[in-house]
């Protein structure tokens, strides 16, 4: 019965679930958590993130090469709209995907998101027919 049941689920690449979000993604974006603690302040949580955090970026990057960007809040050339303590990005004329580790007060969380490039959307102006 469990052999069953596991063929039915089709595990994917990280990368490729970003791709997906991509694609579905308002201009806002759209973003999951990998992983999250509210034990941040337990001996060991902070390195076991960090490590989770460096294993989803090694994941996408077997699939989607090098990064674009990577690095923290102050680092220049960082997205603005995202404040994670350590964002690494891999951006294509669709958009930018990423991962990021995001610390607060009351926890820490792994995040994956997606987030299309901003169009340009052109004004369209009907008027009424001359005549």
């Amino acid at each position: 019965m469990l052999e069953s049941a596991q063929a039915l689920v089709e595990i994917q690449p990280l990368a490729y679930m970003l791709e997906d979000l991509l694609h579905e993604a308002s201009d806002d974006g759209l973003e999951v958590c990998l992983a999250e603690s509210p034990h941040c302040d337990l001996p060991g949580v902070q390195e076991e993130y960090g490590l989770r955090y460096q294993t989803a970026i090694e994941t996408v990057v077997e699939t989607r090469g090098q990064s674009t960007f990577t690095g923290g809040p102050r680092e220049p050339g960082r997205p603005r709209w995202h404040m994670a303590e350590h964002m690494t990005c891999w951006s294509d004329p669709t958009g930018v995907i990423y991962v990021a580790l995001v610390r607060e007060p009351e926890c820490v969380r792994i995040v994956a998101g997606a987030r299309p490039h901003p169009v340009e959307r052109e004004a369209i102006t009907l008027l009424p027919p001359s005549g």
